[in-house]
């Protein structure tokens, strides 16, 4: 049976694995493998506990992954309790100090990241819609989703620019989306609005399109605020524009607008405004469309 001084001394770490979500401590310092795999979700740690004296005794606990394996800890699921419910994936190069408060493992320090990817995407070829739908939020409620859109192009024959339009929640009734821009093409800047009138808030001249020079594509960076709010319209910004190298194709924009609904978004709809299809991966086009959905605190 250990002492008090033993409880403080940490040994060489020896090898759980996992089984159906739980492993057994054995001492103070483990490494943790997966059950099958390189991946698995860690739920339950039974503690090593002696008694002395009518007192409980815990040791603390580190704990890492085990080379090229990544464990999740699950919030709740067991006997381990998460700050905000925030998930932890360990490594072999994230050690964390766990401590038995009684009743759950809980962290003894762990500084949740502002930020966090929530789903990401990437289309090779052509596709009608940019549909951002589907992802997990986090234990705690961003603040604010930034959706980031690079090798943007159209198949727009009018002009080598295109805008595009985002709808939430598969509403695509005009009058529930008012947009206001600032837009910079060839030389001029001009103020272009769009009260009710367009399916989706107007997103400027972010695309590149048919008749552009070969490899010309177009970038955007959409922020919603309290996108997960029942209480309050959703309020967008947005910042964008195309670039090429030669015939002066280029355009910057800039500008904001609201949905006229309260509901929680769930899902993200980017359409060409004047196109059919965004065009990807054919001779002259970008190779690969990609997106990233990120909730920041």
């Amino acid at each position: 049976m250990p002492t008090n001084t033993d409880m403080l001394r940490l040994a060489d770490p020896t090898t759980l694995t996992i089984a159906s979500g739980s492993v057994t401590q054995t001492q103070g310092f483990h490494i943790l493998a997966a059950e099958t795999g390189t991946a698995d979700t860690l739920d339950t740690i039974v503690p090593l506990a002696f008694a002395s004296a009518g007192t409980t005794y815990r040791q603390e606990l580190w704990i890492i992954a085990d080379t090229g394996d990544t464990i999740t800890l699950g919030h709740q699921t067991g006997n381990i309790s998460l700050p905000g419910g925030f998930a932890i994936s360990l490594t072999s190069a994230t050690p964390l100090k766990v401590i038995h408060n009684g009743t759950y493992w809980m962290p003894s320090y762990f500084e949740p990241a502002a930020s966090v990817v929530l789903l990401s995407g990437q289309k090779t070829s052509n596709a009608a819609t940019v549909a951002i739908t589907g992802w997990t939020n986090p234990g705690w409620t961003p603040s604010e989703f930034e959706v980031k859109v690079t090798g943007i192009e159209t198949d727009n024959a009018a002009t080598y620019v295109d805008s595009i339009l985002a709808t939430f929640n598969a509403d695509s009734t005009a009058a529930n989306y008012n947009s206001y821009n600032l837009v910079g093409a060839a030389d001029a800047a001009s103020s272009v609005d769009s009260v009710g009138a367009k399916a989706g808030i107007w997103l400027a001249f972010v695309s590149a399109a048919a008749t552009s020079d070969s490899g010309c594509f177009g970038i955007l960076t959409l922020k919603i605020r309290l996108p997960l709010g029942t209480s309050d319209k959703k309020h967008v910004s947005y910042s964008g524009g195309v670039a090429a190298e030669t015939n002066n194709e280029y355009a910057v924009s800039v500008g904001g607008g609201h949905w006229e609904s309260t509901a929680a978004i769930t899902s993200i709809t980017l359409t060409p405004e004047n196109g059919t299809t965004f065009e990807v991966g054919n001779a002259g086009e970008p190779t690969t469309l990609d997106w990233v959905l990120i909730g920041h605190r």
